[in-house]
């Protein structure tokens, strides 16, 4: 990839309350970690995310003031993510997810537990080929809310991501999660969206109550460097098989 290709991956923000995004990467106000955090994570003091798939050669966002009411559209900076901060529910306690596979596109790749960087970020692996998963939320195995794993989709230094593929994913086709202790938890696609960075619904993207899922989440759509790098985010969604 030449250097005047640079892309910056997407981002996304973990939120309860009202949120606004306008960009493919920013900060977020920061919110009260939960209790406990499950099996196979470290304790972080900001638990909120915010996927920010930015790659390592991108410059880091600019950071705001936390704010304290969600920001219009015209008040957040075009590289920020805004939100109301809201307190986050403890999640039960489960063996973190070690590797994802995805048979039909040939992807085998690591996964890390991920929290919060210092401006407010999901920090993932600056390694397009492992993704993050996040870890404040709910862990595969769960009983209620979104697990969420995302990965950048190239790096400069690195190439193109295992997830570049994503888009190719079909409903019906299963993804397979290892946990730590050696637990395989399949899911199985509903659907596979990109969807325009100004629409994503975060507070379900990352849900903690309702139907226990699995969202997957990388950048896609057309990359325009003038406009902040890609300008969607590629989610597939799967349930458990039962």
């Amino acid at each position: 990839m030449s250097p005047d290709r640079r892309r910056p991956a997407f981002g996304v923000a973990a939120v309860i309350a009202l949120t606004a995004i306008t960009a493919c990467g920013g900060p977020v106000a920061q919110e009260s970690a939960p209790s406990t955090a499950p099996a196979g994570a470290t304790s972080s003091p900001s638990p909120t995310p915010a996927v920010s798939p930015e790659a390592p050669d991108a410059s880091p966002p600019r950071s705001p003031a936390p704010p304290t009411s969600t920001p219009s559209p015209a008040s957040t900076p075009a590289d920020q993510v805004g939100t109301s901060s809201a307190g986050l529910a403890a999640t039960t306690a489960r063996p973190s997810p070690a590797r994802m596979m995805i048979p039909s596109l040939k992807i085998d790749m690591p996964v890390s537990p991920q929290g919060v960087d210092d401006i407010g970020l999901m920090a993932l692996p600056p390694d397009p080929g492992e993704a993050g998963w996040y870890r404040f939320g709910p862990a595969p195995g769960d009983t209620q809310g979104a697990t969420v794993i995302a990965a950048h989709v190239d790096s400069k230094e690195l190439g193109i991501g295992p997830l570049a593929d994503l888009r190719r994913l079909a409903p019906g086709e299963v993804i397979v999660v290892l946990d730590a202790t050696g637990v395989e938890h399949t899911y199985r696609v509903e659907s596979v969206d990109s969807v325009p960075r100004a629409e994503l619904d975060l507070a379900r993207l990352f849900a903690r109550t309702g139907t226990h899922h699995l969202n997957l989440v990388t950048c896609g759509g057309p990359y325009l460097r003038d406009r902040g790098g890609y300008q969607n985010n590629v989610i597939a969604r799967a349930v458990p098989v039962s």
